[in-house]
C-alpha cells in the first residue's frame, strides 16, 4: 500500500511541477557585476516594487560597481526600482574577506544584511575581529546607508 502512495504522489507532483514548469517565460532579465568575482546570495523583492540583490564582490570600480573593494571580498548590494533602473549600489567591507549570505527588508524600508567576515576594525567595519570568522549584522537606511552594525563572534571561525 505504501508503494501505491508513493507512486501515486509522485506521480502527482511530477505532474503538478512539469505544469508549472511549462507555462514559465522570461519576462527580462539582467546582468549586474564589476570586472572580478561577484556572487549573488539573495534576491529580494521590496515593498516599493523593485529589487534588491544582495551578495558579495571582489571588483573595484566596473560595470554597474560604483565603489572600490574594501578588502578581499565585501558584501554588495543593488538597489532597483520597479523599473530596472539602478537607484544605488553599496560595496561594505573591511580589509579581509567579508561574505554576505542573506538580506531582508525591514519594516521602515531599510535592510538588515547578515554574513561572515575575517576582518578586522577597517573600512566600513567599526568592531574588531572577535578571532578568526565572524558573523556581521548590518542595518541599511532605505537609502543604503550604514544605521548600525554589530559583530558576534569566539575565537574561533563562527560561520
Amino acid at each position: 500500500m505504501k508503494i501505491i502512495h508513493f507512486i501515486l504522489a509522485l506521480f502527482t507532483t511530477t505532474f503538478f511541477f512539469g505544469a508549472v514548469n511549462a507555462q514559465v517565460s522570461i519576462t527580462s532579465q539582467q546582468t549586474v557585476g564589476g570586472n572580478a568575482d561577484d556572487k549573488l546570495s539573495c534576491l529580494l523583492f521590496t515593498n516599493d516594487g523593485g529589487t534588491l540583490a544582495a551578495g558579495f564582490s571582489s571588483s573595484d570600480i566596473s560595470g554597474e560597481k560604483t565603489e572600490n573593494s574594501r578588502g578581499s571580498a565585501d558584501y554588495w548590494v543593488v538597489k532597483r526600482s520597479k523599473t530596472g533602473l539602478i537607484q544605488w549600489d553599496k560595496t561594505i567591507g573591511g580589509s579581509l574577506s567579508d561574505q554576505l549570505i542573506t538580506a531582508i527588508q525591514t519594516l521602515d524600508s531599510g535592510y538588515l544584511l547578515a554574513g561572515v567576515s575575517q576582518s578586522g576594525k577597517t573600512g566600513d567595519k567599526t568592531d574588531t575581529s572577535r578571532g578568526g570568522t565572524d558573523f556581521w549584522i548590518i542595518k541599511l537606511r532605505k537609502n543604503g546607508n550604514i544605521a548600525w552594525q554589530k559583530t558576534f563572534g569566539g575565537k574561533e571561525d563562527d560561520e
